[in-house]
């Protein structure tokens, strides 16, 4: 127990040293425009370490300085990606999801790795990822589910009764060569 209180505190007091220098040398930045990439780099680094020190309400406030929509598009996915695990992380899940949808319609192929992220964080973004699937790619479920079934009707249709070679709507499997 004394172990990991040691480790905490050890551990936030990295965190609150890292904070004090980022805030020293970046003095200059803070004076900048929101929208300055420089700024929004600053913003997002103290918003991770927040993060990591399970601070996430100071986290959420540091990211609500930025203006999600004038955000640089190379800063934008990083943005909706740390506050929805901010917003999770604060208990705040269907405000994290919306994050989770707006990282996800950024970046579709990107899916989050299970040693940095929480269950409750990856079953959240898997949620996310379902409900805004492509009208394409519904449309090619819906399909393959109604050949399947058609698929089964067939197979049904075609082995019922009591001689079901009889009976079949089927043609013969052909045969194959050297099968004679």
């Amino acid at each position: 127990m004394r172990g990991s209180r040691t480790h905490d505190r050890f551990r936030r007091a990295c965190g609150a040293a890292t904070l004090l220098a980022m805030l020293v040398t970046s003095l200059p930045v803070m004076a900048q425009d929101p929208t300055d990439e420089s700024y929004v780099q600053l913003v997002l680094t103290q918003a991770k370490v927040r993060f990591h020190l399970d601070e996430f309400q100071e986290a959420l406030d540091s990211l609500a300085t930025l203006d999600p929509q004038r955000i640089p598009d190379r800063h934008r996915f990083e943005y909706h990606l740390l506050r929805g695990r901010c917003l999770i992380g604060a208990g705040l899940a269907s405000q994290g999801y919306d994050a989770f949808t707006a990282a996800h319609l950024l970046d579709r192929q990107w899916r989050p790795d299970r040693t940095e992220f929480s269950e409750a964080e990856i079953v959240i973004f898997n949620e996310a990822v379902l409900q805004n699937a492509e009208p394409e790619d519904r449309n090619l479920l819906k399909k393959s589910v109604l050949a399947a079934c058609v698929g089964l009707a067939v197979y049904v249709l075609a082995s019922r009764g009591d001689d079901a070679s009889e009976r079949s709507i089927l043609p013969p499997f052909p045969e194959m060569p050297g099968d004679q």
